[in-house]
């Protein structure tokens, strides 16, 4: 056969090295997979909405504190089928009790749920003082005390509570979790990304804030007019991303044109270049014979 022709019949070749024992696996270089993905969305945060929204921040540290409720306010204004917000967090190892706050939060989320933990990350930012500066010599026992106050408000039991922190899983999470945040390069808080993209929020001028109205300056055009805004919204409320050409959606015409029955002419091979294509790989088999 050809060289030209496996070329042609091939689109690519992906060469895996074999293990040392002789079993195949994925290699996570380092990193335990995580057996759910990380993170607490937001308000059931759409995860087709166009703008993905990542904060990594610690409930022991001030600039979090100060940044957790304009990101709120970001997500509620544009709502979750526009934008997604996913809350990380990254225990500093300079703030003592940090990794204490987060562990605590993996015992609780079982019996408060996802928009639970918001509540709980509220509360502990609030008493912030409670677990830094002047308490810093306080024990862990004294610590996860206090925490006890925060969760029993919130609907846990100190059985719960207790026998959670006996466990292997919440502790395994929250470790996971802090390598997942170095390994996707974040090394202070708050850190955010849009779209997958690391950003730093810069006000106007030194000393200013960075608040909705900045935002929305930044991710109003990148959600276009007012039409096309309200076409990926609706793509994502009925359960598909900007871009694709879905067959039940009232936007199919609009957002992808030439799609009918469901296809697209963006997306499926017209027959002449399917023809072309077989005709090429033909002639590449037998070369001058036909």
């Amino acid at each position: 056969m050809d060289g030209s022709a496996v070329v042609l019949l091939l689109c690519a070749v992906w060469t895996i090295p074999a293990s040392a024992d002789g079993a195949a696996s994925l290699s996570s270089l380092g990193l335990p997979l995580p057996d759910i993905p990380t993170g607490y969305v937001y308000k059931n945060g759409n995860p087709l909405a166009p703008v993905q929204i990542e904060m990594f921040g610690e409930l022991v540290c001030p600039d979090f504190r100060a940044t957790f409720p304009i990101l709120k306010e970001v997500a509620d204004w544009y709502g979750p089928d526009l934008l997604c917000l996913k809350i990380h967090l990254f225990p500093l190892p300079y703030h003592k009790y940090a990794f204490l706050t987060h562990q605590v939060l993996h015992i609780i989320e079982p019996y408060i749920g996802i928009n639970g933990t918001f509540d709980y990350m509220d509360r502990v930012l609030t008493d912030l003082e409670k677990f830094s500066g002047e308490v810093m010599n306080r024990t862990e026992g004294q610590v996860y005390n206090e925490l006890l106050s925060i969760v029993q408000t919130l609907g846990v039991t100190a059985d719960q509570y207790w026998t959670g922190l006996d466990t292997g899983p919440p502790d395994h999470r929250a470790r996971t979790e802090f390598k997942y945040a170095c390994h996707r390069g974040v090394a202070a808080t708050p850190t955010y990304f849009v779209n997958g993209i690391m950003v730093n929020p810069v006000p106007a001028s030194e000393g200013g804030g960075f608040g909705l109205e900045q935002w929305k300056e930044t991710l109003d055009p990148m959600l276009g007019s007012e039409e096309q805004r309200d076409q990926k919204e609706q793509l994502a409320a009925d359960g598909f991303s900007y871009g694709t050409c879905p067959s039940r959606s009232s936007q199919a015409q609009v957002t992808c044109p030439g799609a009918t029955g469901g296809t697209s002419s963006a997306t499926t091979p017209s027959f002449v270049s399917t023809a072309v294509l077989v005709l090429s790989a033909v002639f590449a088999l037998h070369g001058s014979n036909i």
